[in-house]
């Protein structure tokens, strides 16, 4: 009896020490579930900011071809519907322009991106007044 007693608390030793074992497996496989699964949603979230991205970009190079396409047609011919052409699609490229800067950080470049707005809209108003004069019949003062 002696040796069933002695044998007893390591046994007993034993299995909790398996259970705690099995314990902290179980709780390491939850937690590595858990950290994979907010890492792959932060990746979809980068990946989803990344399209919105280049969608808004794209769009700006399209906007960009048409207006300036647009202020070469009035200009060259004071072809009217390109000037209402230009008029349409200006507001649409500054406000894809503006969403486009929102989503992408520009705090260190942000004097840089202050120059960049002053002299786009410098551009525009200029457009604006080629518009403007080729409006009037003045197309060599437009060009």
């Amino acid at each position: 009896m002696h040796g069933d007693s002695e044998t007893a608390p390591a046994e007993r030793f034993l299995k909790r020490l398996v259970i705690v074992g099995i314990a902290a497996i179980v709780s390491l496989l939850a937690i590595t579930t858990f950290l994979t699964w907010r890492v792959n949603q932060e990746v979809q979230n980068i990946v989803d900011s990344q399209i919105e991205i280049l969608t808004a970009a794209e769009q700006v190079e399209h906007y960009g071809t048409v207006l300036e396409l647009s202020i070469k047609a009035v200009v060259a011919t004071g072809d009217s519907e390109a000037a209402a052409r230009y008029r349409t699609v200006q507001p649409r490229l500054r406000q894809t322009i503006t969403n486009l800067r929102d989503k992408v950080e520009l705090n260190s470049n942000k004097f840089s991106a202050e120059e960049i707005d002053r002299a786009d809209l410098k551009l525009i108003s200029l457009e604006y007044e080629a518009l403007e004069l080729a409006a009037r019949g003045r197309l060599p003062e437009a060009r």
